[in-house]
């Protein structure tokens, strides 16, 4: 199915463009087909265990190795264009950004802005400075607390230790 959505949109068979999961079968090939000639180079994104699975795999079975780059532990990307809806856009960066209560698997830690950033930037800004943060249970929170005990000192190490 994804080769013929590729296919459909003209992706070169040496541009795979793919999502994976540790448990799909769809991963289980995935190493050997980076490993056809025409592939010079990856880009893997997940978790830590999931891009070496990958890494392994590509690796080892292409007896090979390729140009990557591996944006493990939650390194997620967002592109902003210029003709983005401003609110919208502003409104699903803070729930990304701030609202993933200690969640790094979901959290946004890069935003590509296409030509400039600064209006983005300044509107980001005024937005992360009225959030409430408070008991998730509170009505008008816009921050709750982390979720989890691990959660929770993992992130407060961090900040210890900044």
């Amino acid at each position: 199915m994804m080769r013929n959505i590729e296919s459909s949109v003209s992706v070169p068979d040496s541009q795979l463009l793919t999502k994976t999961s540790r448990y799909s079968s769809h991963s289980v090939n995935f190493g050997f087909r980076l490993a056809s000639p025409s592939s010079s180079s990856i880009v893997l994104s997940g978790a830590l265990s999931v891009i070496m699975l990958m890494i392994f795999k590509v690796y080892i079975s292409a007896l090979k190795l390729v140009r990557s780059m591996s944006n493990m532990r939650a390194k997620n990307h967002d592109i902003v264009i210029p003709d983005a809806n401003t609110e919208i856009t502003i409104n699903a960066l803070v729930a990304v950004d701030f609202g993933t209560a200690g969640q790094r698997c979901m959290a946004l830690s890069t935003i590509v802005f296409v030509r400039n950033s600064k209006p983005w930037e300044e509107k980001l800004l005024e937005r992360a400075k009225v959030l409430k943060v408070s008991a998730g249970t509170e009505p008008n929170a816009d921050l709750g607390l982390v979720i989890s005990k691990k959660v929770h000192g993992s992130t407060f190490h961090k900040q210890a230790t900044q």
